[in-house]
């Protein structure tokens, strides 16, 4: 299913030269240019290596446009609704002007959503002039791919129920979960901007926007979900750890469903060795796929279930 982590594929030339000339390659090539450099840096004290294809640790792009740095956010919470109101369009126009309508080359051509492409200004435009945080938000992560497709082809999981997606992101999964007939839809991603993007690429949709939360839910008391979906989610140690924990709780509370896409990264292979995941669903990831996620061949969709 995975390739082995002990051998990294070589790194492709047009990679390190957009690195070096500090042009803004896609995250996924960035991060893996910062992959070969961590591992050099490794110590003794950190034995794990990141695989090749895995979530990159991103540099924090600085917030230099003074309308929509972080204090700006924390104002807009105080904001009178006609001047929130405002600010979303704002923000709607930049991802509408930075983004491309993208799904033909994906696991699932029946969504259409607006990510990066190499037509995109910030494919290569210097980082400097990037005005929010990190852009999870404009990918298609292959876990949430195999997600969605499989919901798709499966649409009794989600029909008539309620369906929480956990990091959203562009919102994909919550699209799926809209298409299959989910009675309520929560996505859920501390990034406000994925919140903006979520709702336009459902309007690009057809669907009905669901309710967007940025609070982190990751270790909240569980609410009444009956299905939670989580798409690439397994990219951190301590991420993986906490959402270990909180699953089984909603799990116990709830009898709540969980349902994984995961490409096959270092942080779920441990996870995926147990007794406490099911796997639903396997698919080969299209070529324009693999070549973005540095080699991944494929991703798979799991049902996470501990004895509890």
């Amino acid at each position: 299913m995975r390739q082995s982590s002990s051998k990294e594929p070589p790194m492709a030339p047009h990679l390190c030269l957009a690195f070096n000339t500090t042009c803004w390659c896609t995250p996924i090539q960035k991060g893996a240019i910062m992959l070969h450099q961590a591992a050099l840096q490794t110590t003794t004290s950190t034995k794990k290596k990141r695989e090749p294809g895995g979530l990159p640790n991103w540099v924090q792009f600085p917030q230099t446009l003074p309308l929509l740095d972080s204090l700006h956010w924390q104002k807009q919470a105080r904001a009178p609704v006609c001047e929130s109101a405002r600010f979303d369009e704002h923000i709607r126009r930049f991802i509408r002007e930075n983004t491309q309508v993208c799904g033909d080359q994906s696991l699932t051509p029946e969504i259409k959503l607006r990510l990066f492409t190499p037509s995109c200004r910030f494919w290569r435009e210097s980082p400097d002039l990037w005005p929010f945080g990190d852009p999870y938000w404009a990918l298609y992560w292959p876990g949430g791919q195999a997600l969605c497709r499989f919901l798709l082809d499966s649409p009794a999981e989600c029909r008539g129920k309620a369906v929480l997606d956990v990091g959203s992101g562009c919102g994909a999964a919550a699209i799926a979960a809209r298409f299959c007939g989910a009675s309520r839809v929560v996505a859920n991603d501390t990034d406000p901007v994925a919140g903006v993007a979520v709702r336009m690429n459902c309007e690009l949709n057809g669907v009905e926007p669901p309710v967007c939360v940025t609070d982190n839910l990751i270790g909240s008391e569980p609410e009444d979900f009956q299905v939670i979906l989580l798409g690439d989610m397994f990219y951190d140690d301590a991420l993986a750890a906490s959402l270990h924990s909180w699953l089984d709780r909603c799990i116990k509370s709830q009898g709540t469903k969980v349902l994984i896409g995961d490409p096959g990264r270092t942080q779920f292979e441990d996870f995926s060795s147990t007794n406490v995941l099911r796997r639903l669903a396997q698919f080969e990831l299209p070529e324009s796929v693999r070549e973005e996620n540095y080699g991944l061949s494929c991703s798979s969709v799991w049902r996470y279930h501990p004895e509890l």
